[in-house]
């Protein structure tokens, strides 16, 4: 009788066992993140319905692959090693991989590498859970687009150029090197919008910015504050003569006529120049001084840039357009 209910003991608990084995095979088919499992040499031993929705291979298309056939390239072969090395020796790993679906699309994907010990202690599969981030990452660069970026002109706004400003402020402070803030302000510009439209001037604003970006090397910041006020940072500008070239460009591509829907407009710009470290070491008065520099630009005229203090410069009069 012991005997017999010792046997149906354990009858009802390998039921439970096979039930739970079924409840977890299930669960892992049925889920929506990625889930695969590779022998200890990362070659695919199986993969849940979800891999292939999201890769579009099948286990049949990766039998005898390992991971890489999802590679896109963008990673180096330093990344994989250090996932390789970190799960071969018995650790976890998490991060986000850009990888390449079947299709050649890239998507990105929130990874847990996860190794599974036998009874003897050694790593014998690896056990991959991803999630596929692609979309969440997408929204996340719209949102930091609109945090950082001037919705018309594509330019960095006011947010991103003193953050920029305060980033260059401190490489040049940390390598004594030099940079140059110009404060740009667009003459005439209300009369286009008064005369012609908004629509119209919000046409002039980009077309500005972007004979402004062609003025300058792509390694430098052009950014809009807001309104008709743009700056520009100049990186690793030395000398003026670094820098003065660079405005009158920017001066005679304002000065160049605008065509505004087969409307010309004519404006100019008056510009106003500070220096690092001649004409202060921090932004605020960088700004302070590139802005002083700019209304004595507008008092003299169209076309003028300003340096905020050169006693050479200011002997032979402001830079303008002949």
């Amino acid at each position: 009788m012991h005997t017999a209910v010792n046997t149906l003991g354990a009858a009802i608990q390998l039921e439970r066992m096979q039930e739970l084995m079924r409840l977890q095979v299930t669960a892992m088919e049925t889920a929506a993140n990625v889930i695969f499992i590779t022998d200890p040499h990362g070659l695919f031993l199986w993969v849940n319905p979800a891999f292939t929705q999201v890769t579009g291979y099948t286990l049949k298309d990766v039998r005898g692959q390992t991971p890489r056939i999802l590679k896109s390239g963008l990673h180096d072969e330093t990344f994989y090693q250090n996932i390789w090395t970190t799960i071969r020796q018995g650790h976890v790993w998490q991060g986000e991989i850009l990888d390449c679906r079947k299709d050649g699309s890239l998507y990105i994907q929130e990874t847990t590498i996860s190794p599974v010990r036998d009874h003897h202690g050694q790593v014998s599969h690896f056990v991959s859970v991803q999630q596929d981030i692609t979309l969440r990452k997408e929204l996340e660069r719209k949102l930091r687009e609109q945090a950082e970026y001037d919705t018309l002109t594509g330019l960095p706004n006011r947010r991103l150029f003193e953050d920029r400003l305060s980033q260059a402020i401190a490489l040049a402070e940390r390598n004594q090197g030099h940079l140059a803030l110009m404060l740009i302000d667009l003459d005439r510009f209300k009369a286009v919008n008064d005369t012609l439209g908004h629509e119209a001037g919000d046409d002039l604003l980009k077309q500005a910015a972007a004979r402004m970006l062609s003025a300058v090397r792509r390694s430098d910041t052009v950014a809009r504050l807001g309104g008709d006020e743009f700056t520009v940072i100049l990186h690793e500008a030395i000398h003026i003569a670094r820098i003065r070239p660079v405005a009158e460009k920017l001066l005679e591509q304002l000065c160049r006529p605008f065509d505004l829907n087969g409307r010309e407009a004519l404006i100019s710009g008056s510009i106003g120049i500070a220096r690092f470290p001649e004409d202060g070491r921090d932004m605020a008065t960088l700004i302070k001084n590139a802005d002083q520099a700019m209304y004595r630009s507008k008092h003299d005229g169209r076309a003028v840039f300003h340096f905020f203090r050169d006693p050479e410069l200011t002997a032979n009069g402001p830079g303008q357009l002949s």
